[in-house]
């Protein structure tokens, strides 16, 4: 908690962004598990998530970049959660890499 005369730095978009890009795998995966029990997945549905999981890489690149530019800023000028923004960003980026890997690994059905 902050007193009333001071205010605290806003937060990094890199924090923002690393949360954007760790929610594209978390969410293909989850969107995907029922369809392991049998449950068949609507297809529209399995092109969403394919294409959030898509972007969701882009996001991390961002918060990357983002975070490696606020960090390079003078240290009164840094905003919070710059360091765990890239964390995450990296993260997503690993996990959405992760995923490829095992898609490209499998073989398809058809």
């Amino acid at each position: 908690m902050t007193s009333p005369g001071r205010t605290s730095e806003p937060r990094s978009w890199a924090w923002a962004l690393g949360w954007l890009s760790l929610s594209g795998p978390v969410l293909l995966v989850a969107g995907n598990a029922p369809s392991l029990v049998g449950t068949p997945l609507v297809p529209w549905a399995s092109i969403l998530l394919d294409l959030w999981a898509v972007v969701s890489v882009f996001f991390g690149v961002a918060a990357v970049a983002f975070a490696r530019d606020d960090v390079e800023s003078a240290h009164d000028d840094r905003p919070r959660f710059v360091t765990a923004g890239m964390a995450l960003g990296l993260l997503g980026l690993a996990a959405s890499g992760c995923l490829l890997l095992l898609w490209l690994l499998t073989p398809l059905p058809f």
